[in-house]
């Protein structure tokens, strides 16, 4: 429901017993454990509350109350957008499901929201609206209204390139905003809407961003043999407020090559695991090990209903995820030097039950020697439970 999960997930009805089965591709990399981010059940009036995450092979229970409603029609020097170009994100980068009606862009059946709201509208490829910071509170029963203006958005333009000069080569540049908005009562930390973008880098390692909303910017690069890497602050990250008093930004980007690291995956008896997953993440920056496609895609919200879904659809740079071959080894090839957090994924020899763990290890240019990675035996070992 969030629409930033790396695989969109069907909707799916109950049965006469109010109860549905919600299912999912593993074809992506999960951040373990493994489940659905933002599950939420509805019917024509009423909703529940949405589920942050839902394990898998968990069973929840949900309690349907009053919906809400919300209509919202903006403008932009003095002239209505057509609804059909906006999007409304709510904290944590929920996008409301919402469809046009006239000139306002009209959802039904939402929970109640005591947030805020960024209103956001693409009028073309190089064109991008964002309102400012807007108060939201939606009550069961109710249908609110809000009426905004939109302003546009921060250029952001600059080149990658290595310490010679040259430009790296293929990559993407992804930028998260942290669009900090109004305290709101009764929420124990402040309300803010995570944007995400990114664009590919051209030949000449040149970059830009048609638009961005004004806010804390996080800017990460990163390509199949190289990633960014600031020396200032020796992370993998560029990251400055921005706003609209310097609506036409450059920020230029250092790259730096990539390494192999070589690991071992053994049980606690030193027995090797075969078919364990082994990804790479974080690593000091904001979490994105993947080269991102943006698509824009139809989906049914209901019958006849349908709105526009920014989906997220993820593939994972070469290199950040390997598998173990018989002797428990595998090969990660596109690391930066420092420190890296591993995700381990295994299945028990026997049960099939599925587990993880995180570890952290370093990356040294100089020093290549395989990294071992130990697991309980009661849960990795084939002599576990014979």
């Amino acid at each position: 429901d969030y629409g930033i999960s790396p695989t969109p997930v069907p909707d799916v009805l109950t049965d006469g017993h109010g109860l549905a089965t919600l299912s999912f591709p593993r074809d992506v990399p999960y951040h373990p454990p493994i489940g659905l981010i933002g599950v939420r059940v509805s019917k024509p009036g009423f909703v529940s509350e949405t589920i942050d995450y839902l394990e898998e092979g968990t069973e929840a229970t949900v309690v349907l109350k009053r919906s809400t409603g919300l209509r919202i029609r903006a403008t932009h020097n003095g002239k209505a957008v057509p609804p059909e170009k906006l999007t409304a994100n709510v904290a944590f980068d929920i996008t409301l499901p919402m469809k046009a009606e006239g000139e306002w862009l009209v959802g039904q059946d939402l929970p109640d929201y005591e947030r805020t709201v960024l209103v956001t509208a693409r009028i073309a490829d190089d064109e991008w609206l964002f309102s400012d910071q807007l108060d939201l509170k939606l009550e069961p029963g109710k249908t609110s209204e809000i009426t905004c203006e939109l302003k546009p958005g921060v250029k952001l333009h600059g080149r990658v390139e290595q310490a010679d000069g040259k430009a790296p080569g293929t990559g993407w540049v992804i930028a998260y905003v942290d669009v900090w908005l109004p305290y709101v009562e009764n929420l124990r930390r402040r309300s803010v809407v995570n944007w995400t973008a990114w664009t590919p880098v051209k030949p000449d390692g040149s970059y830009s961003f048609a638009g961005l909303p004004p806010g804390y910017l996080k800017l990460v690069a990163n390509g199949p043999d190289w990633i960014s890497f600031q020396s200032s602050n020796g992370r993998l990250f560029r990251e400055a407020w921005i706003g609209r008093k310097q609506p036409d930004q450059q920020w230029d980007i250092l790259a730096v090559p990539t390494q192999q690291q070589k690991i071992r995956v053994v049980a606690d008896d030193g027995s090797p695991v075969e078919g364990a997953r082994v990804i790479a993440s974080k690593m000091s920056r904001p979490t994105c090990w993947f080269l991102w496609d943006r698509k824009e895609e139809d989906r049914h919200v209901r019958d006849s209903e349908r709105a526009i879904w920014q989906q997220h659809i993820a593939k994972p740079l070469p290199g950040l995820e390997a598998i173990t071959d018989a002797e428990g080894g595998a090969e990660l090839s596109n690391l930066p030097s420092g420190e890296a957090t591993l995700i381990i994924e295994w299945s028990h020899p026997a049960t099939k039950t599925r587990h993880s763990r995180v570890q952290r290890i370093t990356v040294d240019p100089l020093h290549r020697d395989p990294v071992e990675a130990r697991l309980p035996a009661e849960t990795a070992s084939p002599l576990s439970g014979l």
